[in-house]
């Protein structure tokens, strides 16, 4: 059960009756969250423990299932144990299931319980597959695409740690229905919307100048506008140096850096790259920035242009703005050639800003 889960509880727990909109009103997420959810925890539980009335509203029959006096601190304590267990399998591609259960300090029946848990939740978002256990070892069984959309959602939603759900921002907004305007865009989605993820919704102050920060992340002696290379692992490997030797990164930078290109390459069709590390480590944060002489193959494109982003831990608040200007200026129709032939960094950034 995750802590809005049960927060859930705690209200039925008090409560004769609660529609699903005064749950959402309470907590200040969607109908469909509220009912979303209820259905998770009589999943969990293996049976129908908050049940429902109509016109009434839900209601729980037995308020003393087993996990209804945990804290919250408990609960957060298992969901830290889920995203652990995704992180090293999707970084090192198999992990012993005993051994990480020793590691987590859980037993192997717990373990196989958020296992069971974590494939639920991304079954929404994934057609097929999940983490399965072969041979004693926990591993992801996806499509290389489905993979890289997995690796996303960790991303996204525990390694950067801007994102946000709409509702969670509901009370900002007095003469808006966000959450409806969310629920309305999943609709319009259809059958497309596991392709998305939640809208990206940041308070103003945290989103003072998207402008100011490309200007701290891009520099001259990071700009290399000729650049001669004849695979991924050379070019990421010349623009690590430079980071490094300028003090940007340390040792373990390029190692990282390769290991997440082998999760999923970081290449859009377009035929740019955004690479960067698993984790945000960098001892300050910039962009640095390859253009290609010749084109060379990357997953399944060939590559004209590289962006290398060293991110330090302080910076995770202030990407996705910058992220999101990249890639919006990047897949717009003739930018990748413009850009490409830009010699000045200025200018370069200025481009990518127009």
């Amino acid at each position: 059960m995750t802590v809005r889960q049960k927060r859930i509880w705690d209200l039925l727990v008090g409560e004769s009756f609660l529609t699903a909109k005064e749950i959402g009103h309470h907590l200040h997420i969607s109908d469909r969250t509220v009912r979303s959810d209820i259905k998770e925890i009589n999943g969990e539980r293996g049976r129908e423990v908050i049940l429902s009335k109509k016109g009434q509203g839900y209601y729980i029959e037995e308020p003393e299932p087993f996990w209804d006096m945990r804290a919250a601190g408990e609960l957060e304590n298992e969901e830290n144990l889920e995203w652990e267990m995704i992180r090293r399998i999707l970084f090192t591609g198999e992990v012993p299931y005993l051994e990480l259960a020793d590691e987590m300090y859980v037993s192997d029946t717990f373990l196989s319980k958020i296992v069971g848990r974590v494939n639920r939740r991304m079954a929404g978002r994934m057609r097929n597959g999940g983490i399965r256990k072969k041979k004693g070892c926990l591993v992801l069984e996806l499509e290389e695409e489905e993979k890289r959309n997995y690796y996303n959602v960790y991303i996204t939603t525990k390694n950067l740690n801007q994102f946000f759900e709409p509702e969670s921002f509901s009370p900002y907004f007095e003469w808006v229905d966000i959450c409806w305007i969310k629920e309305l865009v999943l609709e319009k989605l259809g059958s497309r919307r596991n392709q998305f993820f939640d809208a990206t919704i940041m308070r103003q102050e945290e989103v003072s100048s998207v402008q100011s920060f490309y200007k701290r992340l891009f520099h001259p002696s990071l700009f290399f506008p000729e650049l001669e290379a004849s695979s991924p692992r050379e070019a990421l490997e010349f623009l690590s140096s430079q980071l490094e030797r300028q003090g940007y990164v340390n040792h373990t930078f390029l190692e990282s850096v390769l290991g997440r290109e082998e999760v999923a390459p970081t290449v859009f069709e377009n035929g740019f790259v955004i690479s960067h590390a698993m984790e945000n480590t960098a001892v300050r944060s910039a962009i640095c920035v390859g253009i290609l002489k010749e084109r060379i193959p990357w997953g399944d494109c060939n590559v004209k242009m590289v962006f290398l982003l060293a991110l330090a831990p302080n910076w995770n608040q202030n990407m996705a703005p910058v992220y999101n200007v990249m890639i919006s200026s990047m897949m717009k129709p003739g930018t990748m050639r413009q850009l490409s032939r830009i010699k000045d960094c200025k200018a370069f950034v200025n481009h990518l800003l127009s």
